[in-house]
């Protein structure tokens, strides 16, 4: 690579960083494409440009095409190395300090589709046992809204089956309580019947709290029963929750506080999917949709 200290940089994060081979390749390729970017456009090498420079080339990425995501990634390589030229005494002002990266457009979250789901949970309390752990963990996720961690840390004394109701601590400490319905309680009964807890909701031994990373296996293991999903995690759970009960008219509020969003903001990433799910209806129902024009000719 023909830029400024580019084999100590590349020592650098094989020795100290111990990156892996296709990081430390990225790495080198971002600062190189970068180091021509400034010899073509201003006569410079990469220990001489400014802020203004690289300012300039992220402003240059983003009239390529490149999306936000990448040009940020590219953006954190130089920010390293830069820090790495500081460390060694090869560069006194860093022109990176102080360079923000661009505005990522969050994705939106995955949700199963309620048939999909009613149908998964329907054939899973026929033929399911209530001391399958995936399929117990799951369906408390679905009926809750909760986070994984706050399932597996929740404490038996903050049930209220009589009440059906839940206290679910959640981040940084806060209290929520969670309404839920008879079929959560009808499989919360039978399953404490069987496994007889002692300390948390779900252990796998007396008093001892379900690893996280087990949990999740068991949960991806069990929303394997729907092939067609793309993402088989914990939170897709939780995101099908949100989803569902604002499709069937609880408010942004509501959901915030079930949820134990500490800002609006967080909750309002759900109406996107709603209005997605809109516009695909809208499309194929309206005389003027792409797919009913489509059917016309």
């Amino acid at each position: 690579m023909d830029f400024f200290c580019a084999k100590e940089f590349e020592q650098f994060l094989i020795g100290e960083k111990n990156a892996s081979p296709h990081t430390v390749k990225a790495y080198l390729s971002d600062i190189h494409q970068f180091n021509q970017y400034l010899s073509v456009q201003y006569s410079l090498s990469t220990n001489k440009a400014e802020s203004i420079h690289l300012r300039s080339y992220l402003a240059y990425l983003t009239s390529r095409g490149r999306e936000n995501r990448g040009i940020n990634r590219v953006l954190s390589s130089i920010k390293r190395y830069y820090k790495f030229l500081r460390k060694i005494g090869s560069l006194e002002q860093d022109p990176a300090q102080g360079v923000k990266g661009l505005k990522e457009a969050k994705p939106l979250p995955k949700f199963i589709p309620k048939k999909e789901i009613n149908q998964l949970f329907d054939t899973a309390q026929s033929h399911s046992s209530y001391d399958e752990l995936g399929f117990i963990i799951s369906f408390f996720l679905y009926n809750t809204g909760a986070r994984i961690d706050e399932a597996l840390n929740l404490e038996l004394s903050r049930l209220d089956l009589p009440g059906g109701k839940v206290k679910i601590l959640g981040k940084r400490n806060k209290e929520r309580w969670v309404p839920f319905g008879q079929s959560l309680k009808d499989v919360l009964e039978a399953y404490i019947d069987i496994k007889s807890p002692e300390v948390y909701l779900f252990e796998k031994d007396p008093g001892q709290k379900i690893d996280q990373r087990q949990a999740y296996q068991w949960v991806h293991q069990f929303l394997s029963n729907i092939p067609q999903l793309s993402k088989k995690s914990p939170h897709v759970l939780r995101h099908s929750f949100a989803t569902h009960l604002l499709d069937n008219g609880a408010s942004i509020s509501e959901i915030k506080e079930l949820m134990g969003h500490s800002d609006l903001s967080s909750t309002q990433i759900y109406t996107h999917t709603s209005i997605e799910k809109l516009k695909k209806i809208h499309n194929l129902a309206h005389p003027r949709g792409t797919k009913s024009k489509d059917k016309d000719q």
